[in-house]
């Protein structure tokens, strides 16, 4: 899960992009592919967490 603290941004999940603000929280689902980029002109700062015990279980899968 994220959540965006500063700047501007689009998240891809699963192939859909969508806008990102301050004060935006995103739910990425276990498993799907998902990436992040800074579209303004600050630092986009974000907050994110992970719902697993230890970051060992924690797999990325970027968005081909």
């Amino acid at each position: 899960m994220y959540t965006i603290l500063a700047g501007q941004g689009v998240v891809q999940i699963s192939g859909e992009e969508y806008a990102l603000q301050p004060g935006s929280l995103v739910f990425i689902p276990g498993d799907a592919p998902h990436g992040l980029r800074n579209t303004g002109n600050e630092v986009l700062h974000r907050l994110y967490v992970f719902a697993v015990d230890s970051l060992d279980q924690v797999t990325y899968k970027r968005p081909e």
